[in-house]
Order: C-alpha cells, then sequence, then structure tokens
C-alpha cells in the first residue's frame, strides 16, 4: 500500500484514479451499531438514529449470546426490521456461529423480512456446507472476509457457496491481491464488498463494475488525517489529492459534518439505561452477582495492567470474557483476563480448559460450571491496593 501511496502522489491521483476511476462514490453501510451483545430495547432504538443520520444500508447481527432459540433469533429480526422501515438494505452477520442445519432453518423463518445479505452463516471455509445455504435460501449469502489470499476464493466461488464476496484488503494480500479477486468475482456475474477499512476501501469498491457497497466501521479512523464520511448512504473519494495532502490512497471528500461515530449511536440509546442499572445495582451486586460501571464512568487514573487499560477491556471487550462485570462473570476458555479492570480486585487469569464462574464480594471464589476446571491465576504483574482472600471450589 505504501507503494502505491508512494506512486498516486508523483502522479498526482488518488488510489481510485490510478485504478480506473469508474466511479466518484459508492454506497455505504453502518456496522457496529446493531450487535448482538447490545439488549434488543437498545437495538431498535440505534436503529431509527442510523436512518436519521442518512444510512440507507445497516448490519445486525444474530446468533445471540447464552441460550439463544430459532423464536428469539426470528424475533430480534422482525423488531429491528419494524424499527428502521421496510425501505432500508438491512443485513445480518452470523460471525459463522451457525450449523449448516441451523443456517437453512433459521434463515428460511426470517426470509419473510427481506434481508440484503445473510452473512458468513457456518464456518467461513465449509464451502460445500455454505452451497448447501445459499441453494436453500433466497436470501444472498455473503462470506469472504475470514479469507487469505487469492486460491480459496476461487474454490469459493467455483464451489457457488456465497451470492456476494467480501474481501479483505489485509488478508487477501493487499490492493493488487483485491482487484484480481473483484475480477474473479465479476467473471462469475457476482459483486464484491469489502470487510473494515473503509478509508481504502471506498477507492477499491468504486473501480470495480461489481464493487456493491463499503462497509463504514470507523475503527481504524484514528489511524488517518483524511477518512471517508457518508453522506446520503454514499461515500465520495478525490479523483486528484488536494495540494499538501498526506496521502493518495485515503484521499477522500470530507465534510464539515462531523464524522459519524456509530459507538456514539450505540452510546446515545445505552446511557439512559446504563445509569439506570447502574443505579439500581450498586448496593444488591453482592446478591445479583452483578456491578454495572458504565463506560464514562470508568476510572482511567488507577494502576493499569500492562498493555491494557480499562477503557480498552470495557468499552472494546478485548479481555476476552463474554460480560465486563464486577461482581459475578462467567469466564470461557481462552479468556485471557477477568474483565474486571476498572476497580481494586484487579488480577489476571487464564482459562485452560472448561468453564468457571467468579464471583467476588468478601472474598473471592471460583466455581466450576462446565467440567473439570484448570486455570492459572497471576497477580504479580497487577498492581493491587487491596486483595481479599480467595478460595477455588474446583
Amino acid at each position: 500500500m505504501a507503494l502505491w501511496d508512494i506512486k498516486g502522489k508523483a502522479v498526482g491521483q488518488s488510489l481510485a484514479a490510478m485504478l480506473g476511476g469508474l466511479r466518484d462514490r459508492v454506497s455505504t453501510y453502518a456496522s457496529g451499531a446493531l450487535s448482538r451483545t447490545s439488549p434488543l430495547e437498545h437495538v431498535v432504538k440505534a436503529g431509527p438514529v442510523l436512518v436519521e443520520k442518512g444510512f440507507k444500508q445497516m448490519k445486525m447481527q444474530l446468533a445471540l449470546p447464552g441460550d439463544t432459540t430459532p423464536a428469539r433469533e426470528v424475533e430480534r429480526a422482525r423488531l429491528i426490521r419494524e424499527a428502521v422501515g421496510p425501505d432500508i438494505d438491512l443485513m445480518c452477520d452470523i460471525n459463522q456461529r451457525w450449523s449448516v442445519n441451523q443456517a437453512i432453518g433459521i434463515g428460511r423463518r426470517i426470509e419473510e423480512f427481506h434481508l440484503f445479505w445473510l452473512e458468513d452463516v457456518t464456518v467461513h471455509d465449509d464451502y460445500t456446507g455454505l452451497a448447501r445455504v445459499a441453494d436453500a435460501l433466497a436470501t444472498p449469502l455473503a462470506g469472504g472476509e475470514c479469507v487469505y489470499g487469492i486460491t480459496p476464493f476461487r474454490h469459493m466461488i467455483e464451489a457457488r457457496s456465497v451470492d456476494i464476496v467480501m474481501i479483505d484488503l489485509l488478508r487477501v494480500g493487499g490492493i493488487a491481491n483485491w482487484m484480481k479477486v473483484a475480477g474473479m468475482a465479476e467473471a462469475f456475474n457476482l459483486p464484491v464488498v469489502s470487510h473494515l477499512l473503509p478509508e481504502i476501501h471506498v477507492h477499491l469498491v468504486s473501480s470495480v463494475p461489481n464493487g456493491l457497497t463499503v462497509e463504514y466501521m470507523p475503527w481504524s479512523f484514528k489511524l488517518f488525517e483524511e477518512v471517508p464520511v457518508p453522506v446520503k448512504g454514499e461515500l465520495k473519494y478525490r479523483r486528484n489529492p488536494v495540494s499538501g495532502s498526506s496521502s493518495a490512497v485515503t484521499s477522500t471528500v470530507t465534510s464539515s459534518v462531523e464524522k459519524i461515530d456509530l459507538a456514539g449511536t450505540a452510546k446515545l440509546v445505552l446511557n439512559e439505561k446504563e445509569d439506570e442499572m447502574s443505579a439500581a445495582s450498586q448496593n444488591n451486586w453482592r446478591d445479583n452477582g452483578v456491578r454495572i460501571i458504565p463506560a464514562t464512568q470508568l476510572d482511567l487514573n488507577t494502576p493499569q495492567t500492562p498493555g491494557m487499560t480499562r477503557a480498552a477491556a470495557i468499552n472494546h471487550a478485548r479481555a476476552g470474557a463474554n460480560k465486563l462485570w464486577a461482581g459475578t462473570a462467567n469466564i470461557h476458555p481462552n479468556a485471557k483476563t477477568a474483565p474486571h479492570h476498572h476497580g481494586e480486585l484487579e488480577s489476571i487469569i487464564y482459562v485452560i480448559s472448561g468453564r468457571a464462574r467468579m464471583r467476588w464480594g468478601e472474598q473471592l471464589e471460583f466455581l466450576p460450571t462446565l467440567g473439570r476446571v484448570i486455570l492459572f491465576t497471576c497477580r504479580r504483574l497487577c498492581p493491587i491496593k487491596k486483595l481479599t482472600p480467595i478460595r477455588m471450589n474446583l
């Protein structure tokens, strides 16, 4: 990408212009605000907020955490569709969480909501299984974000595993490889879409005749000085970088409108409920096993776990556990730390096998919930002001 950038600056052209400049704008969809981990009442509020911001396309997630059922999945899809209206292109990401049979069964039940696509419905390299799902459903299947290099895309496309090819710029091997896969998909009359990095993907998707839409997930915006801003559901790039532009690869048309913060959209509808729950749980967390601390109330002026800040652990779930609570938490295999980076009780816990339930109040204890639990604890690396006794019932 650096070489493309050098070339663009030398010839005075943006990346899209160097790739052919088929069009100067492309559709984009909001991604990240309608996540499966958000309560239902929150996502049905967030959807209309995205519509108000001008998005005509947006993506939700199914394959809900915990003890879900097909009925719960269908109901969530129905309510989100009702919330955003019939004219919005609504996508749905499964993140490889369903089996082939689940994908067919639940997929048929949600066809009435006219989803724009179902994404990564099962394991990404089960090309035969994906083809079964694609053949069984009227809803188009999207996939490819987890595919590395060019050859696996050929296998996926030849097996008719997907209807929409999703290409990740980093995993496919760079700009040249991205364009090769897009051309391969075009030969099979398949559209292509992007995964993350809208700053660069706006140039790529707009440069190919089968480019469909760009995922607007602004995780990497802090890495760039110029970032694309959606206007009426579209992103636009500059054909010629402006004088003094820091990059030809990411030269985009910005706007006086603030960058649309999808995380902020979620916070907008979450804060009121979060504060309610926090206030109600402060005094009874030992009984209920939950003390909720909203991200806005985190104390960042306390010792941090090396390599991790509490804000990162809470806001991005980098701690690895499935819920971020002080009180009681379920710890799953490969959870590298306990989800409690916001108080005096801090330690590192690594679950090797089984599942453990951690609870702390008068003392810290671990209880097995599934199989034989093997865990490793470490406090040496963590500056702790106060350490309560630990009891392990394993």
